[in-house]
């Protein structure tokens, strides 16, 4: 993976969205789905790794989320990935 530490700053996300999505890399437009960003994650965690950014769309246009979307599907995530990784 793209080692990118060294840029700090608002081009930060700038830099990772021109980088597109990859197996290392996802977009996810909406939260709506908790299973679907567990899905992402889970492959992440069974593999290499790799980041999720979320409110951004396929063509890496940034869309952004609401705060209470998050906290919502964040309280749900652990059970949703539970059984999707590998021991």
């Amino acid at each position: 993976m793209k080692d990118i530490r060294g840029i700090k700053g608002k081009f930060y996300i700038a830099s990772l969205i021109e980088e597109g999505e990859y197996e290392h890399q996802d977009f996810k437009f909406a939260v709506s789905d908790a299973r679907k960003i567990a899905r992402s994650l889970s492959a992440f965690a069974n593999n290499d790794g790799g980041r999720l950014l979320i409110g951004v769309k396929d063509n890496g246009a940034i869309a952004g989320v609401r705060n209470e979307r998050i906290s919502s599907w964040w309280n749900r995530l652990p059970r949703c990935t539970a059984s999707r990784l590998r021991r």
